[in-house]
């Protein structure tokens, strides 16, 4: 039987491991001074730590005390049938071995029968859920029998172990999932990303958003995000409404002008998303497109219209790591519950957490309670003035050591009587962040005064707790930090690769594969894999490039054509950046690519468009400079001159008008051109009957130059002809004539004017309008004409040649 005094050393070595891992995140220093601690409470010689290895066949000797160098770290024991480790975790259960030369039931390594070992405990370690890490082995190099209270102390030593090993694996990783998270973001610098809360403040801005807009983080953070947009956007409630429209919907389409530092405007092509689950508020991202956008409005200025097709961006595929379950097991809180109750010889123990939603104590776990008085415990503990209360309010632990003369009232005395608690300490759950996460409540049925130890001890396991709360916050913050980037992911459309350079080992996301041309998990991804993909004219040029950035430590970013197995071609940008050793050797390449085929055909649309549009330019320039040549050479003053010069670029800028409105594939019909025409000389409808084929299409090399023809003969009948003389009437016949096997059709139009008197005058005056068409067309269209003055009027006859594609739909 342990004496006292020995129990009380015991505590107080558990009570300074507690104080040296809370101060402490180097796994291998806890578990060495946990060694040391145990030898020298147990007064053994040698004490190590067994890691279970990847393949749980062997177990390495993670950490120990007294024994040799060459053994932690390097030596391993194999886990089968004839193990006592791997039967003492089969079992979950210490096992003793008093003599190893005795006992025949298992095969003990040769390193500790060399090292002197004559005795040994084996005690397993176990992460939450049960989840097999090692051993806590203890080595003798005598005989020796271990007592209850040493195997019992061992437990709950290893007890202990297994919640700091777990949180420290998962501060582990949620600094790789963060540093992660952090290449992949700084890397997308052109792409503005921030958060916002669901008042619209700014809460976190990274280097893509300060490399787009210019501010630091230090100079928005807590900013309500108004001031990125334009005045007169914030003066329509677009900020609000965006936000509004996000939270509704889930996300909303951001694609506006925004305000930079210096005062310049920038085009941002993205979205307001609202984010779910732990994460809240907002996250937008967008993509600086000024001078994609400044073309466009250019372009859509000279042309009276633009290609409104915006590239999208693309979407990255999700990206996650496996963290823990919105709840812990209960399994350790239940076991820091009955360690609290059976080492402070106390009837009852419960953990009860602060729920973020009521502010309410909600019970976690318990131990020696009866199920029945457990309402009762929720009551008191809401209770004002009871000990919970004073523990949450002062942070400090709150002793009730006679429920009977401690009371804070008459009601809380009622309530410690009908749970059966004649004396309760509460101790309050700190994290290590500082905040009251929840309290540890001790109860005994009689009056009670634990001792200074015991509440040292107490203190241990409440730390304890908190840090259990903590490793779950970790984990919570690990899930946040994967939402941010699902979501980034999710609107950027980034096929995102991750090459080890040293290994050859690539990893693809979905996306990536899909950019390709492969079906996900098509193939195993590889550096030849991706080269098979770039077009064969590209590879030279890509790998170049490539090898350019690793060589010379740049960054690498490409544009390059991707062949897929059906001949589609897709154009990709690549980009991204290689680390390397102390060596400068490149060992790792991470990276990140967009589909910008759309962009591409874009520019290739907008050259094709600029080019048509200087060539129609310098056409018209040469029919003004023409019409203005044969104008003064056939006016007698320079007030007739303007007169009939004005009145021919009316007549031009009426087609030009009618060109300018044209899409892509459009031509000019003869008909629309002809009524344009008539219209504008306000031409005596009810007096001209026209006849022809509707839809005729007209070269557009043709459209100018027929239509000042046709303004010269309207003119002439507005002056002089049927349009003047009441009575008078026009007539326009046009008729198609096609040809299978000919490379374009004729189009013959006739002008006949009646009921005109015939003189002089007007022949005269139609010298000018008569060479055009006697002259003119025959050179430039490649037409015949005639033209005559009959007894009643005017008639003129055109045929020139129109496209294949004569009649539009």
């Amino acid at each position: 039987m342990t004496g006292q005094n020995e129990l009380l050393r015991r505590q107080e070595v558990l009570a300074k491991f507690g104080d040296f891992i809370l101060d402490c995140d180097d796994l291998q220093a806890i578990l060495t001074e946990g060694c040391r601690l145990i030898s020298d409470a147990l007064g053994t010689d040698l004490a190590k730590v067994l890691e279970i290895e990847p393949d749980g066949t062997t177990a390495l000797v993670r950490a120990g005390i007294g024994w040799k160098s060459n053994i932690v770290g390097v030596e391993r024991i194999r886990l089968d049938e004839r193990s006592s480790e791997a039967f003492a975790i089969q079992n979950c259960e210490p096992l003793i071995t008093n003599n190893i030369e005795t006992d025949d039931r298992f095969e003990f390594p040769q390193f500790m029968r060399d090292e002197g070992v004559k005795a040994l405990v084996n005690v397993p370690i176990f992460l939450p859920g049960r989840v097999p890490y090692g051993l806590l082995q203890v080595d003798a190099l005598t005989e020796r029998s271990f007592g209850t209270e040493e195997i019992e102390f061992l437990r709950t030593y290893a007890m202990v172990l297994g919640p700091v090993i777990d949180r420290l694996r998962k501060l582990v990783d949620l600094r790789k999932a963060t540093e992660q998270n952090r290449i992949i973001v700084e890397n997308a610098r052109n792409y503005a990303i921030f958060l916002m809360n669901e008042k619209g403040c700014i809460t976190a801005w990274t280097k893509g958003a300060q490399s787009v807009f210019g501010w630091e983080a230090s100079e928005v953070l807590g900013r309500k995000v108004d001031f990125l947009f334009t005045q007169e956007d914030q003066d329509k409630g677009k900020p609000a409404l965006e936000i509004s429209k996000a939270a509704k919907a889930g996300r909303a389409a951001d694609l506006r002008w925004h305000v930079t530092k210096d005062g310049r405007h920038v085009f941002i092509d993205g979205q307001t998303i609202a984010l779910r689950g732990d994460a809240d508020g907002f996250m937008k991202i967008g993509q600086d497109v000024t001078e994609r956008q400044m073309a466009e409005e250019a372009l859509k200025e000279s042309r009276a219209r633009t290609d409104r097709n915006l590239v999208a961006m693309q979407q990255l595929q999700e990206v996650s790591l496996s963290l823990v379950g919105d709840h812990a097991p209960p399994e350790p809180y239940q076991r820091i519950a009955a360690a609290a109750k059976a080492l402070m010889k106390a009837d009852g123990a419960a953990i009860q957490l602060l729920d973020d939603d009521t502010e309410m104590l909600q019970l976690e776990a318990s131990a020696g309670i009866a199920a029945d008085t457990l309402p009762i415990w929720h009551l008191v503990s809401a209770s004002r003035g009871s000990a919970w209360d004073r523990a949450l309010k002062t942070g400090q632990s709150v002793l009730v050591a006679d429920a009977v003369s401690d009371a804070s009232d008459a009601d809380e005395h009622r309530l410690y009587n009908q749970a059966g608690i004649g004396a309760v300490l509460v101790i309050p759950l700190q994290s290590p962040r500082g905040a009251l996460v929840g309290v540890i409540a001790i109860s005994w049925q009689c009056p009670h005064a634990p001792d200074p130890d015991d509440m040292r001890f107490v203190d241990v396991l409440a730390r304890l707790s908190a840090d259990l709360v903590e490793r779950l916050d970790a984990a919570s913050d690990l899930r946040r930090s994967e939402e941010r980037l699902r979501s980034a992911v999710e609107v950027g459309h980034l096929g995102l690769w991750d090459w080890n350079v040293r290994t050859g080992k690539v990893h693809w996301s979905d996306e990536h594969f899909r950019m390709e041309g492969y079906d996900v998990g098509e193939i195993t991804p590889s550096y030849e894999a991706w080269l098979a993909r770039v077009h064969p004219e590209d590879r030279a040029s890509a790998e170049s490039a490539l090898r350019k950035a690793m060589d010379h430590h740049q960054e690498f970013e490409h544009e390059f054509r991707a062949l897929h197995p059906d001949g589609t071609i897709r154009w990709l940008h690549g980009r991204g950046c290689f680390f390397y050793d102390q060596a400068s050797r490149p060992q790792r390449m991470i990276g990140a690519m967009i589909d910008i085929t759309a962009r591409r055909e874009w520019e290739t649309r907008q050259n094709i468009l600029i080019g048509e549009l200087q060539h129609r330019t310098r056409n018209l320039i040469g029919v003004v400079q023409g019409m203005a040549s044969t104008t003064a050479g056939s006016t007698r003053s320079v007030e007739e001159f303007y007169s009939r010069f004005s009145e021919r670029l009316q007549a031009l800028a009426r087609v030009q008008g009618v060109l300018s409105r044209l899409h892509e594939d459009e031509r000019v019909s003869f008909d629309e051109l002809l009524r344009n025409e008539l219209g504008a000389m306000s031409a005596p409808m009810d007096r001209v009957t026209l006849s022809g084929p509707k839809g005729v299409r007209l070269r557009s090399s043709t459209v100018q130059t027929l239509a000042l023809a046709l303004h010269e003969l309207a003119t002439n009948a507005a002056k002089y002809g049927a349009f003047r003389y009441v009575g008078a009437s026009l007539q326009v016949d046009w008729t198609l004539v096609t040809e299978p096997q000919a490379r374009a059709n004729q189009l013959t139009i006739v002008w006949r004017e009646r009921g005109v008197p015939l003189t002089r005058n007007g022949a005269q005056r139609m010298g000018q309008g008569r060479d055009l068409i006697e002259n003119a067309l025959p050179y430039q269209l490649k037409a015949s004409t005639s033209f005559a003055f009959e007894n009643d009027g005017v008639k003129c006859s055109i045929c020139l040649p129109v496209s294949t594609k004569a009649i539009q739909s």
